[in-house]
């Protein structure tokens, strides 16, 4: 807009079908962008890119469009978003920024617009730094859950709680390992991997470990419905025709958020098996989850969303199924009944007691 002094391009960079970096909605807003431009303002980049694209896609639209000269009649930046889903006036105040200026003027310039909250800004030489550094924030992510969902697999066969095994490792202020889950949901992490890969495969290394964890990652929603195979062969029932209540379509806990989550190819899986499955959640949008699954049962209550399930399959780690009292459960879902939790969050001595089979991610039979 021309009466603004500060623009900030904060579009979505999604993915292509084959993985690659979608920047259009980026090159739309940097053309709208140009078209207010003015001598001495500045454009924030804060949408997540791949290394190099604020000098080498952002700039030349702006440039080019405007007439303008980058450093010389306006300022240019990179300052990554940090900001978690439902805490952003949190975390605006207390984490702190990372701001790379296409010169050290531009990256100046962005800090002291950041620096009205009390969390610091570290300025860098380069978008280049910025871009890189936000996109390795989110591959450490999802590295690090790749990892806890191997060590969980292997926990669940040696017979160790994996989640007993890393609250002890991270005793050790060295070591800080993340929960494993029934996969990786949400825009950032899912994406953000492959605007790294793909830039790295181009200039002439291909990554190993990065698409390994992602693969890892979205193996787990599979592993999950194994679990509840497993629990149904113990129990002695076929799952098909038989209900099972999902619990938990968001793909984090507290939120209605259903971005990638990993609900949506567990439900998948279990109807193809031919379960007559129910799904309950205190937040998601029902309807976004219907045009998936057209004749999907779905329920706020939970007491509906259990009677007369033979199987619960905890998939979101919302606060009300830290509440859940197996022996409670039990009553509305008749024995036998298996319980999988893909969130470590139904206590299973507790479960075990109640009569129920017990299946989680990282917990031993």
């Amino acid at each position: 807009a021309k009466e603004a002094d500060v623009d900030l391009i904060c579009v979505g960079t999604p993915l292509k079908p084959d993985t690659t970096p979608d920047n259009t909605a980026l090159v739309s807003a940097c053309n709208s962008v140009s078209e207010g431009l003015k001598k001495g303002d500045l454009v924030i980049v804060k949408s997540t890119v791949s290394p190099g694209i604020t000098e080498s896609v952002v700039k030349p639209i702006l440039e080019s469009k405007s007439g303008l000269k980058a450093g010389v009649d306006f300022g240019l930046a990179h300052v990554p978003e940090r900001i978690k889903e439902g805490h952003a006036i949190f975390e605006f105040r207390t984490i702190p920024r990372i701001a790379g200026g296409i010169d050290r003027r531009s990256g100046k310039a962005a800090a002291a617009v950041f620096n009205v909250f009390p969390a610091p800004v570290y300025v860098f030489n380069s978008p280049r730094i910025t871009e890189t550094s936000k996109l390795f924030e989110n591959v450490y992510r999802d590295v690090n859950i790749a990892l806890v969902n191997e060590l969980a697999k292997i926990c669940e066969k040696i017979g160790v709680n994996v989640i007993e095994a890393i609250g002890a490792a991270n005793t050790d202020p060295k070591t800080h390992l993340l929960t494993p889950g029934p996969g990786v949901g949400g825009y950032c992490i899912p994406k953000d991997p492959y605007y790294l890969i793909h830039p790295s495969i181009n200039a002439g290394y291909k990554p190993e470990l990065i698409p390994l964890a992602r693969q890892i990652n979205d193996a787990m929603p599979d592993h999950v419905v194994t679990l509840v195979e497993d629990a149904f062969s113990e129990m002695g029932i076929p799952v098909r025709g038989v209900r099972i209540a999902i619990l938990g379509l968001s793909f984090k806990g507290n939120s209605g958020d259903l971005r990638n989550t990993p609900a949506i190819p567990i439900i998948k899986k279990l109807l193809d098996l031919g379960g007559d499955v129910v799904a309950h959640d205190p937040f998601a949008s029902f309807g976004e989850i219907n045009q998936a699954f057209p004749k999907l049962t779905c329920t706020r209550k939970i007491d509906e969303a259990l009677k007369g399930a033979k199987c619960g399959v905890i998939v979101t780690d919302h606060l009300e199924y830290g509440r859940l009292k197996p022996f409670e459960m039990i009553k509305l879902m008749g024995k036998p009944a298996a319980i999988v939790d893909a969130r470590h969050m139904v206590d299973l001595e507790e479960a075990v007691k109640a009569g129920f089979i017990y299946r989680g991610v990282g917990t031993p039979r």
